[in-house]
């Protein structure tokens, strides 16, 4: 588990594929599954557990459903009324049943006590059908409600699976009562991948669904009519006829509305190349609603597809459908068996609102042994209690029979005067592993060998003192065997009487080129450029950017940070090879002209690499990039 993060694990007898909590109890945990119609052995169950301790998960009530029906798909928990709290669940009626047309996939369970001092059971209430289907497979794949409400009803949306055509049916929970209060069904041209609804004031509601490329709004109000929802974002490339060659688009898996104006919408790359976070704002346009996006969050690499979505507000309104102030979300995205955990913050600026940008908190691997089915948080109900530690509950369950509860730790900003999750965001730098030691390493050892070289050749005082404690055949080695690519010091030189090389051999330059040159291949030449900061970022500065920071986008951020700085420190000096690096812009010191001479000379000099009469000769078989005009270019193309 995440250092910080409390976890709770029980395993149960069958295979779990929903899970919800008790909106009015935190602590109480509702889940749901099993092995489906047949005799295979394995019941369908619903069963309530105790989450009040965060290292443990205790048994409130269990209740066996027929072997007969299909195990529950869908699961949802409504408001506590007379001392029970109603359970909805989609559950397909016998293979008889179904057969006949009679599927009744919509049933509400009450959990209570019968007798005051008694255990509390599960009975069920009532069992209805809220949509018609031809197609035998077709079952409740999605079950959403509004939050409970003190000012109005709470509404629930369903949504089928395996459906020609696929439908969305709106409806009043009972309360109670022994029956649902329909508001209608939708018909949908494709089938929806995940449905969130919202309250946005008295009697007023937002219906959010989304398919693989489309999402979708309906507004429910006592004087609107239930129409059609009307399309609000389409997944870019997703519309119209591709172009050939050109790469799938990326496609819509779940969503979750943040306020009534902000969804959060998990999206999945082609091909299980990654997935991201996008915050979406919707508006009001002449032309009807509209969403854009707002914010996105890139999930980490190891996510390659990901498969459901979560989200918490810290900091909601007093009521149902009041108006949301400056607030603290988490959200958690679940992918196979680990979960990204990330936070974001909604922020009221007079008349104008707007979401931050999201923070990944944590990758919490390996939460379940086999695949994520189900993902929930609690609602988050703060302590009056001073200094008493805050939790945010999340769950989780798995196919393989698993049940996770992980505790957040909470806690209360003064200064901004919201709750806030109590972890520091994932840092972007890569931990000082072995890789990393290595290269160190590596650096010490080549500057100790330098050093050695330079002591046994006169050339530095004897800092290692490598004469006295160096066996004489090493030191022979060392000082008598001369790279066959050096040019000899005084070839090429001028006739006016020019500086020898040997009279610089120990200026910072010169040692900078010989630990260059004792490193290059034949006739692979030396590229010195401006450093990053001033020139923008190559693609070979890209690689190594990328492979000191960890990841893509990790050096992106570096590289942009030195450019806007205008970093002119240490020069940026190395070898270039050509098929590695593609063909270099660099000239000899012959080639510049005046202008870049003087600047190079400059730029040298401030950097400690000049002094006084420096042979060119020093710079044979050295190129030079252009320190003006280079600004930025590398960048420009990210």
């Amino acid at each position: 588990m995440a250092p910080g993060i409390a976890s709770a694990k029980v395993t149960l007898s069958y295979p779990l594929y929903a899970c919800d909590f008790d909106p009015n109890d935190p602590t109480r945990l509702v889940v749901a599954g099993g092995g489906g119609a047949g005799k295979n052995g394995v019941g369908n169950k619903i069963t309530v557990l105790d989450a009040s301790e965060p290292d443990n998960l205790g048994e409130i009530a269990e209740a066996e459903l027929s072997k007969e029906e299909d195990n529950p798909t869908s699961l949802a928990v409504s408001k506590t009324v007379s001392g029970f709290t109603f359970i909805y669940a989609g559950v397909n009626s016998s293979t008889k049943d179904v057969e006949k047309g009679n599927n009744e996939h919509f049933r509400v369970y009450a959990l209570g006590k019968k007798q005051k001092k008694g255990s509390p059971i599960i009975q069920e209430v009532s069992r209805e059908q809220l949509f018609k289907s031809n197609d035998k497979a077709t079952y409740q794949r999605l079950l959403r409600l509004s939050r409970p409400s003190e000012n109005g009803v709470q509404l629930g949306v369903v949504a089928t699976g395996f459906a020609n055509p696929s439908r969305l049916a709106i409806f009043d929970t009972a309360d109670g009562k022994k029956s649902l209060s329909p508001r209608g069904v939708l018909e949908l041209d494709r089938e929806a991948e995940d449905v969130d609804v919202i309250q946005t004031g008295p009697e007023e509601y937002r219906v959010a669904y989304c398919d693989n490329h489309s999402i979708f709004l309906k507004t429910i109000s006592p004087k609107a009519e239930l129409e059609d929802a009307i399309p609000i974002y389409d997944m870019p490339g997703a519309i119209g006829e591709r172009e050939p060659g050109s790469e799938p688009p990326s496609s819509f898996r779940s969503l979750r509305f943040l306020t009534p104006n902000f969804l959060a919408v998990l999206i999945n790359k082609p091909a299980r190349t990654g997935a991201q976070i996008r915050i979406l704002r919707i508006t009001l346009e002449p032309t009807g609603y509209v969403a854009n996006p707002a914010q996105t969050l890139f999930l980490p690499k190891k996510v390659t597809q990901a498969t459901g979505l979560a989200v918490a507000n810290l900091n909601p309104p007093p009521i149902a459908g009041g108006v949301q102030d400056n607030a603290h979300f988490v959200l958690a995205a679940a992918d196979q068996a680990s979960i990204s955990i990330a936070t974001l913050t909604h922020e009221v600026a007079h008349t104008v609102t707007f979401m931050s940008t999201p923070k990944l908190l944590t990758r919490v691997e390996d939460v379940h042994p086999m695949q994520i089915t189900g993902l929930a948080f609690a609602p988050f109900t703060p302590t009056e209690k001073e200094g008493s530690a805050q939790t945010l509950r999340l769950a989780s369950v798995s196919v393989g029979n698993t049940v996770v509860v992980q505790s957040l730790p909470i806690s209360f900003s003064q200064e901004k005067k919201q709750y806030q999750v109590a972890l520091k965001p994932a840092s972007k730098a890569p931990e000082f592993g072995v890789r990393n030691a290595i290269s160190v390493l590596a650096i010490v050892a080549i500057a100790v060998l330098l050093q050695t070289i330079l002591e046994l050749g006169g050339h530095s005082p004897p800092v290692l003192r490598a004469e006295e404690r160096l066996p004489a055949t090493i030191r022979n080695y060392l000082t008598t065997r001369e790279p066959a690519h050096w040019q000899h010091p005084n070839e090429g030189a001028s006739s006016g009487g020019a500086a020898t090389y040997e009279a610089f051999a120990d200026h910072p330059v010169a040692s900078l080129l010989a630990a260059l040159r004792s490193e290059a291949a034949e006739g692979q030449p030396i590229v010195i450029r401006p450093a990053v900061g001033e020139r923008g970022a190559d693609a070979e500065t890209e690689k190594l950017a990328t492979f000191n920071a960890g990841d893509e986008e990790g050096a992106r951020e570096e590289i942009e940070r030195d450019i806007k700085a205008g970093a002119r420190a240490p020069i940026d000096a190395r070898l270039h090879d050509e098929e590695e690096h593609g063909p270099h812009d660099g000239r000899t010191w012959e080639e510049l002209g005046e202008e870049q001479k003087k600047a190079w000379e400059k730029r040298l000099r401030e950097m400690g690499h000049w002094a006084g009469d420096l042979p060119e000769t020093l710079f044979k078989g050295v190129l030079f990039s252009e320190i003006a005009g280079a600004v930025g270019r590398g960048i420009a193309g990210m």
